[in-house]
């Protein structure tokens, strides 16, 4: 009769222990990733930022008629004309209306 050689082997419960780390590991980095994604989705303003210098290069060049308002799913967009004494400027009020971010930005008129 042929003898086996025992082979050197984890127990069970070295082997859920190790499988319950590997989880928890895999589970936070998951978690990490999507925050972070989610956070630089939510912070990029580089489309809005875009309209916005549309907007102004309109206003500048007398394409634009102010008071102004433009609404859209997912911002909306207030321009109004604001006078300081004898300063005039143009105010720019948008509201991103998935998270709720306002950003204001006002132009000096050089008129």
């Amino acid at each position: 009769m042929v003898v086996l050689k025992k082979v050197k082997a984890s127990s069970l419960n070295e082997v859920i222990v190790a499988t319950v780390i590997i989880v928890l590991v895999f589970g936070i980095a998951v978690a990490t990733l999507n925050n972070i994604l989610m956070n630089t989705a939510n912070k990029n303003t580089s489309s809005i930022d875009n309209r916005i210098n549309e907007l102004i290069y309109s206003y500048r060049n007398e394409k634009l008629k102010l008071p102004y308002r433009e609404e859209s799913e997912d911002v909306s967009i207030d321009i109004t004309e604001v006078l300081e004494g004898e300063n005039r400027s143009i105010q720019f009020n948008i509201l991103n209306k998935r998270n709720k971010k306002k950003i204001e930005r006002k132009v000096f008129s050089n008129e």
